[in-house]
């Protein structure tokens, strides 16, 4: 059986090497995205062959393309992939729900949180 891929987007080095290992530690697959540009290019076929995504975790506040505006890019090309959205700020993920996003995890997240959000959104 293959483990379940997971994107994590997120412009924070340490954040994104932080829940990678975690996941990892988890049993799951990680690949890792540091904007929202380089997330919709690894979710609209730039990924590595064979690769489906079982959820992504998004950042909301990311330079480049803002986390919203991959939710709108991700809504429009009609991409069917879990979305657990990521931010210290309830106006952000209220926004995010609105655009589409399944979930919504409020920074700081507890290890318990974020594993349990992921396992809801991928059913």
């Amino acid at each position: 059986m293959t483990a379940a891929t997971i994107l994590v987007v997120d412009d924070e080095p340490a954040i994104r090497q932080f829940i990678t290992e975690l996941l990892q530690l988890e049993g799951y697959t990680v690949l890792t995205a540091s904007d929202g540009a380089e997330a919709l290019h690894l979710l609209n076929g730039g990924r590595p062959a064979d690769t489906a995504y079982e959820a992504v975790l998004l950042d909301m506040m990311l330079p480049e393309v803002h986390g919203l505006e991959v939710l709108r890019h991700l809504a429009d090309g009609n991409v069917s992939v879990p979305i657990v959205a990521m931010s210290a700020s309830r106006r952000e993920l209220d926004a995010a729900v609105e655009a589409g996003a399944d979930a919504a995890l409020e920074k700081p997240f507890e290890i318990d949180a974020l594993l349990d959000c992921l396992q809801r959104v991928q059913g």
